[in-house]
């Protein structure tokens, strides 16, 4: 199951109108899937949705694996939603935060080649320790490019205040959710999940019918977007 929010925001000038939907899309062993969605703010509503959607795709909540993408008020959800299931973050959205590192470091060329090396090949190297469920080496790396970063210099070029910035809390971020991060290449090997891109899919599309699309619906399809108003 994966798990994703999107923010709504009131076409008028009042804060008190907006709000964050997160929506999930429960994947059954036969592929049968059920997708939920529901207001943060209302979290009474969420363990009801979600109970409703795994049932409907024929699992069993206590043996679910939830995706998220980080965010912290997800994670801080997941004790309410399923308290026995395990919980993996989603590797798309780590991949994305050492591209743009890797991007940004191939820009060090002020600085000799082998320290712009080194610093493209170190975070290369965490990445692929991360992959590999390799957490504590992972971290290792990171710091000493964040170390390097903040070494004294008669005047720092932009391109190094800009890897400074772009790893930011990407350390503690890791080693916050070092226990979700599992052995991702066994997971792919034997098909298992390791993106919420589905979910993603899910919250664009209930954001559309919000902002974009009129249409007609029964009860209790009214009810449940009520509850997204």
């Amino acid at each position: 199951m994966g798990l994703d929010g999107g923010y709504v925001r009131n076409r008028h000038p009042r804060p008190e109108r907006h709000f964050e939907v997160i929506a999930g899309r429960a994947r059954g062993p036969d592929g049968e899937s059920r997708g939920f969605d529901f207001v943060r703010d209302r979290g009474w509503l969420c363990a009801d949705y979600v109970r409703e959607a795994v049932a409907g795709a024929g699992c069993d909540l206590s043996r679910m694996t939830i995706l998220t993408d980080g965010d912290p008020g997800l994670r801080g959800m997941l004790p309410t939603l399923a308290a026995q299931s395990d919980h993996v973050r989603d590797w798309f959205h780590v991949a994305m935060r050492f591209r743009v590192l890797e991007q940004t470091a191939k820009g060090l060329v002020d600085e000799p080649p082998g320290v712009k090396a080194w610093v493209i090949k170190s975070l290369d190297r965490a990445k692929w320790h991360l992959w590999h469920g390799h957490v504590s080496r992972s971290l290792e790396l990171l710091e000493d490019v964040q170390g390097w970063t903040h070494a004294k210099r008669e005047a720092a070029p932009l391109v190094i205040g800009n890897l400074r910035c772009r790893l930011g809390d990407l350390p503690r971020w890791v080693a916050v959710n070092r226990d979700s991060i599992p052995f991702y290449p066994r997971r792919y090997r034997y098909g298992f999940r390791i993106t919420t891109a589905p979910t993603e899919s899910a919250v664009n599309q209930i954001v559309s019918r919000r902002m974009v699309k009129k249409q007609q619906c029964g009860g209790a399809e009214r009810e449940r977007i009520a509850c997204s108003r």
